[in-house]
Order: C-alpha cells, then sequence, then structure tokens
C-alpha cells in the first residue's frame, strides 16, 4: 500500500465533500470546521493504520476526521454557550487561543490541538469538562454539560471583549474594598486627629485633587510630594510632626500653613509651565524638533536634525526657576545652547504672554547623521589582513570545541550551542565550518558525556545535532530516558531534542503552543505553521493599512519563525507580500534609532531571499547610529551581521565584517599578535574606530566570530576583491 495511493483516494472523497483541506509537504491536512486546528494524514499516520487496503485507510481518516470535527463542534459551541451565560466577553482565534474576559481579568482557553487531545477518546460532555477544568473554572454540573453541548446554533447574546479601563479599574476597587464609605470616612479623621502630617497631606489633597499629592509609601520618611503639571517633577516639603507644629505656630493655623504652601507651590507650577511652554514655542519657530525617544530619561532634548539642544526639567530647572524670572532663565538658556538665531528679550516677552505653540515631535539622534558611527569604504582595508584576522577567529572557534564542554568559556556559549540558530549555520550551504565537522564535535562531546555515566542526559545538545543529522547513536538512550520521566518539563529535555523526538516520548509539544520549532530541524510541522499563518493573518485581517500595532509585532516575530515552504502553502502570494512592504519600510525608516536593535524582519526578508531589503539597509541613513550607538544596538550586532550576510554577502556587508573586526582591539583571537593589528588600518585614522568596551570580553569575542563569519561568507559569494 503506497503512500500515494492513500492520499490520492483521500482527495478524491475530499472533492466529494466541503471539508476545507491542504496540500502540504507531509501529505494532506484536513482543517476542522472551526478553523483552530486540523488533522495531518502523513506517513506516520499512514503506518499506524490497521487497515489492508488504500481506500480502507483513506476512508478510516475521513471518519475520523468527521467525527473529531462533530465533537469539536459540540464542546466549542457549549464553550461559547457558557461564556455567554456567565458574563464573560470573548474573543476567537483561529490560533487556538481563545481569550475570555470578566472584569478586566482574562484567561486564555487552548482550543486547538489540546481540545482535539481531550476528545479523541471521549465524548464532548467530557470534552467541555476537562476544558473548563484546565482554564481553572468551576465545574458545570453533569447536567448542564449535556445541554451546553446539545446546542446547534451560537448564542445571541455573545459579547467581544473590549478595552475598558473603567471598568476593570471599578471592579479592583470593589473587590479590594472592605470598608464601607462612611467606614473609610471615620477610619481617615480619626487618623488625621492623631497624625499632623497626615492630616496636612490630606488638606492639600482637597485643595490641589488627590492624585498630585503623595506620602508614605516609596517616599523618604517625613516628606509629602507634590507633582508638578507638567509631569516632571515634584515639589516637595518636610512634614515631620515637629515640623508642622513649628509651622503652625509661625502662620496662626494649618489652615495658614496650607494656604502658604498651595501659594508657593502655584507659583513655582505656574512659572515652570510658563517657562517650557515658552521656550518650546521659541525652539519650534526655528525649525526644532522635540526628541520622542527619550533615551536621556533626565533631559528633553532639541533639535533641527540631531540632539542640539538639552533641558533638564526636573529640580535643575526649578531651583533656577526660584532665583530668576521665566523671561530671565528662558534667555540665558538660550546664551548657554548657542541657539540660532539669537534669542531677545522682547521676542521672550512676546512669547510669555502669547499662547503656547505645539512643538512636533520626532527621534532625533546624538549627534547628526553625518557626524555619527560611519562604516569605512572596502578601499580602507588591506583586504589580507581581514583574511587574516576572520580565518584566526574561526580557527579559535574550531580550536574552543577541542576542549571539553564544561571547559569552554572563550565565548559566552558552549560551541555547539551556535550549531542552533541559521544564522550562524547553513546547513549544507556554510563552509566556515561544515556539516561533517559539526557531527564529528557532537560525537565526541556525546561519548565523553556518556562515559560520565550519568542518570540525566548529560548531553542534550549533542544528542539533538546527532539525531538531527540521522546518526542515531542517543536514540534509545534518550527515548528509555524520558519514557521513565514521563511528563514534559522544559527544564529537563531540550526543545529542540523533544521535537526531533515528537510521537515517540510520552507528550506530545503540540500541546505547548509557545514552543517554537527549531528551524535548523527543516521544515516546520504543519500544525504549527497554521498557526503561526493564521495569526498573521488575523493582524493583516485587523489592520489591512498596514502592520505597525504591538499585536502585529508579536504575529510578525512568530513569522520569523516559519520557514518558506510552510509559508506558501499556508499564506497567500498578497500576505506574504503585505509582509514583504513591511520589511522595506522597517529597513527604510528613520524615526526610530532603536528599529535596527530588532532583526526578526531581516530573518524574515533572508528567508524569502528579499535583497531589496539589504539595499533599503544600506541606503538608510541612520543604519550606522541606529547599529552602534549604544549598549541596546550592541546587544544586537551579532544577529545584524549574521543575517545580513546570508541575505546579502555584498561589499556593504563585507564593510561591516571588517568594521566590527577592528573594533575593541584589545580582544584578540588565540595566538594574534598586536603588531598586526596596523595593518588593518589603510589611510583611516586609528582614533576612528575606538569605541566604548563592553565588560563582557566573551561577548566581544562572539562579536568578533559573527564579523569573521560574515566576512568569510563574502568572500565565499565572490563579491569582494
Amino acid at each position: 500500500m503506497e503512500r500515494s495511493e492513500v492520499l490520492d483516494i483521500l482527495r478524491k472523497l475530499l472533492a466529494d465533500s466541503e471539508i476545507p483541506w491542504q496540500e502540504v509537504r507531509e501529505g494532506l491536512a484536513l482543517v476542522f470546521t472551526d478553523g483552530c486546528d486540523m488533522l495531518l494524514v502523513d506517513d506516520r499516520a499512514i503506518a499506524k493504520s490497521r487497515k489492508k487496503t488504500a481506500a480502507a485507510v483513506a476512508s478510516e481518516f475521513l471518519k475520523t476526521f468527521q467525527k473529531l470535527d462533530k465533537r469539536r463542534t459540540a464542546v466549542l459551541l457549549g464553550l461559547r454557550h457558557w461564556v455567554a451565560e456567565t458574563g464573560y466577553a470573548i474573543q476567537r482565534s483561529a490560533t487556538g487561543n481563545w481569550e475570555m474576559e470578566k472584569h478586566g481579568g482574562t484567561a486564555i482557553l487552548d482550543v486547538g490541538h489540546h481540545l482535539t487531545s481531550l476528545i479523541r477518546k471521549q465524548g464532548a460532555e467530557t470534552g467541555l469538562g476537562q476544558l473548563l477544568k484546565y482554564g481553572c473554572f468551576d465545574q458545570p454540573t453533569t447536567a448542564d454539560l449535556r445541554r451546553l453541548v446539545a446546542y446547534k446554533t451560537p448564542p445571541q447574546n455573545e459579547r467581544p471583549i473590549q478595552e475598558d479601563p473603567q471598568e476593570y479599574a471599578a471592579h479592583v476597587q470593589a473587590t479590594l474594598r472592605m470598608r464601607t464609605d462612611d467606614e473609610l470616612r471615620e477610619v481617615r479623621t480619626t487618623y488625621r486627629r492623631k497624625n499632623s502630617e497626615y492630616d496636612l497631606a490630606e488638606r492639600l489633597r482637597e485643595r490641589l485633587g488627590y492624585e498630585r499629592v503623595n506620602i508614605g509609601c516609596c517616599l523618604p520618611k517625613d516628606a509629602i510630594q507634590i507633582d508638578f503639571s507638567d509631569g516632571e517633577g515634584f515639589y516637595a516639603l518636610h512634614s515631620s510632626p515637629s515640623h508642622v507644629k513649628k509651622l503652625i505656630a509661625k502662620h496662626g493655623s494649618i489652615d495658614a500653613v496650607v494656604d502658604d504652601i498651595v501659594a508657593r507651590f502655584t507659583r513655582i507650577d505656574q512659572a515652570r509651565s510658563q517657562t517650557l511652554h515658552a521656550l518650546e514655542s521659541l525652539l519650534a519657530k526655528r525649525g526644532c524638533y522635540k526628541d520622542g525617544t527619550r533615551w536621556n530619561r533626565d533631559e528633553w532634548c532639541y533639535g533641527t536634525t540631531h540632539q542640539q539642544y538639552a533641558l533638564d526639567p526636573g529640580v535643575p530647572l526649578t531651583r533656577k526657576l526660584n532665583r530668576r524670572s521665566p523671561a530671565e532663565f528662558i534667555l540665558k538658556w538660550c546664551e548657554e545652547n548657542q541657539v540660532t538665531p539669537d534669542v531677545t528679550l522682547q521676542e521672550v516677552e512676546s512669547v510669555l504672554s502669547a499662547p503656547a505653540v505645539e512643538i512636533p515631535l520626532r527621534m532625533l539622534p546624538p549627534v547628526s547623521f553625518a557626524e555619527g558611527p560611519q562604516i569605512p569604504p572596502l578601499e580602507a582595508w588591506d583586504l589580507n589582513v581581514v583574511d587574516q584576522v576572520a580565518r584566526l577567529w574561526i580557527e579559535t572557534f574550531r580550536a574552543e570545541a577541542e576542549q571539553p564542554e564544561a571547559k569552554q568559556r572563550f565565548f559566552s556559549t558552549g560551541t555547539l550551542y551556535y550549531w542552533n540558530d541559521p544564522q550562524w549555520f547553513v546547513r549544507g550551504t556554510d563552509t566556515w565550518v561544515d556539516d561533517a565537522w559539526w557531527i564529528e564535535r557532537a560525537g565526541v562531546a556525546w561519548e565523553a558525556a556518556e562515559q560520565r555515566r550519568k542518570p540525566y542526559i548529560a548531553s542534550q545538545q549533542s544528542a539533538t545535532i546527532l539525531l538531527a543529522y540521522r546518526d542515531n547513536r542517543p536514540r534509545e538512550r534518550v527515548i528509555k530516558r524520558y519514557q521513565k520521566l514521563g511528563y514534559y518539563h522544559p527544564e529537563a529535555i531540550e526543545d529542540g531534542l523533544a521535537w526531533l523526538l515528537e510521537g515517540e516520548l510520552p507528550w506530545s509539544l503540540f500541546d505547548y503552543e509557545d514552543i517554537d520549532f527549531p528551524l535548523q530541524l527543516g521544515k516546520v510541522p504543519p500544525q504549527q505553521a497554521r498557526r503561526i499563518a493564521a495569526e498573521l493573518r488575523e493582524a493583516i485581517k485587523n489592520n489591512p493599512d498596514g502592520l505597525d500595532n504591538v499585536d502585529d509585532f508579536y504575529a510578525l516575530r512568530n513569522f520569523a519563525q516559519l520557514d518558506r515552504v510552510s509559508a506558501e502553502e499556508w499564506l497567500a502570494p498578497s500576505e506574504i507580500e503585505q509582509v514583504h512592504q513591511w520589511c522595506l519600510r522597517w529597513a527604510s525608516a528613520t524615526d526610530d534609532l532603536m528599529q535596527f536593535c530588532e532583526t526578526y524582519p531581516l530573518q524574515i526578508a533572508t528567508t524569502f531571499a528579499w535583497a531589496d531589503v539589504a539595499d533599503q539597509i544600506e541606503q538608510n541613513p541612520i543604519t550606522p547610529t541606529s547599529v552602534l550607538y549604544g549598549e541596546e544596538g550592541r546587544w544586537y550586532l551579532n544577529d545584524f551581521l549574521l543575517w545580513l550576510s546570508r541575505l546579502s554577502p555584498g561589499p556593504f556587508t563585507a564593510r561591516w565584517a571588517a568594521y566590527v573586526l577592528s573594533l575593541n582591539r584589545e580582544v584578540v583571537p588565540r595566538g594574534w599578535k598586536f603588531a598586526n593589528a596596523r595593518g588593518l588600518y589603510v589611510g583611516v585614522e586609528k582614533d576612528s574606530f575606538q569605541n566604548q568596551t563592553k565588560p563582557n570580553l566573551s561577548t566581544q569575542r562572539e562579536q568578533k566570530l559573527a564579523a569573521a563569519i560574515a566576512w568569510h561568507r563574502c568572500r565565499e559569494a565572490g563579491t569582494i576583491g
């Protein structure tokens, strides 16, 4: 009985039905009516069948699907009626994650593969009960479950989830309230009589507003803090009982003390607001922007193209306004910051009396892009010396791999773990090391670990690599160990190893929707691919004009974990093209200095070979500043270089690789002589390559290794030299 024969017969049966199905490389995917899960007919499923003819096997699959589909429909209709009856709102999703919300509290039920597993050997009634039990909901009675699964149509009063912060706040307040309003009023009155500090704070709250006056938690002892209207500072006053008594003696009564504090606070609050509005009006008229990113949270930054002027709106502003008038402060600040054209007293007085002009927000880099980090052209490098440096870093990595796993400390992680990520190594393609080298090193590590005779799997990474290359040395030992364990635990088995043994272990990773399938293992399973595609399709549907919401970013980040074949099986070309256009917008945008700290758009572009994304990155003036400025960018430098070298191993990538190899020159490969470093620089000042170093040398070494691999790929592609 051939697989193709079974699938051909099943296709004919499906053609005569209304069952939605999808052709995938593994076989056929039959999608349930609710769209939240599927039944996969592949080699493994066919092999499990006890039927003797292809027609009988195909018929069996169809009957199994219809039985499961009927049960799923009954359970989900029952669930929707239960949700409506209990006052929950519901958000259904084709990903299989249905969200229930009530009074701001949410719960998520997995109605995908998990539900299919529940009803495979039991009826809809029991399945619904088990599903609610897993969600920690109160269990309906048996009679209620029987009634719920008997529904044939959706509920009429089903309510979708809508954001309502006020409802949530009211519910939390009602839940936490342990006393009535009268009781709370009596407690506060009694406490005010006994505590002069609290009494003063309460009187200030009555005058200035409850939210603005802070006392107690998270504040110094004997201090009251009143927030300014601009939200960037506060007015602090000493409030110990002895000090409050002195104030009362000085002013005659507590009411007089409050009047004095309110008057002083109001004066400085109004002066601050007037000063900030006038200053921003002056700058707006000069074509300045306000930095909307707030990299430095202590300062407001302004400028036309970059951060030219800085203002600390906190305590320093308050102190200066205690000594100067708003006009004097603005003139002094403009003089110190060399604001052009020059500001006159007449102009300042004019803007102080005029309505405020809103200053536009945008991203402002610390320096202009022309003055920021620059990547030298290839002509600035001695290519032979760069070859030597790159080769030494790769040899350093190979030498480190010769060490026992427990003693590998030169890089930030053990050498075998670099195999996991496709940006570091491409199976069957890369030559900086090849597949045979990984098999050899994994075999050595596996044998060494097993000689330690530990009851657990001492080298799971070596077992993962060997099994991925169909070297079955670890198979029997690993399966025996985890069958004995009996359940999945993320700290007991690594995800890659568990995926390789899917179907042979006592649990299924399809029951855990948040466990990604490692791309190094090959094509993503159809069950995972369908869910990821459904998530992206919902994002596109909710935002047809562009994928710009926070939820869209999660969908796109998950989409980066999908291989090209799976994506093209489950998504329409128009949907993939929308992602392409989003990647192009990401690569060419100039309004977010942190955008290249996220490299998953570059990963998506690599998967689909969208070279125009790399072209946009090369043409984008903010690229060097975004990638190289600050610690945030440097954490992502490895992935940026490696994905770029896979997508476009050309001169632009080579320039980046050579530049990174030259940075932090105290970090060198084993056997490298400092004298040779002079050969890296041809016509370029050494000082221009000085860069802030990280305390973690292993991370710096990893950056050098990434640059060496990127350089090697460019050389192999024949695009330089």
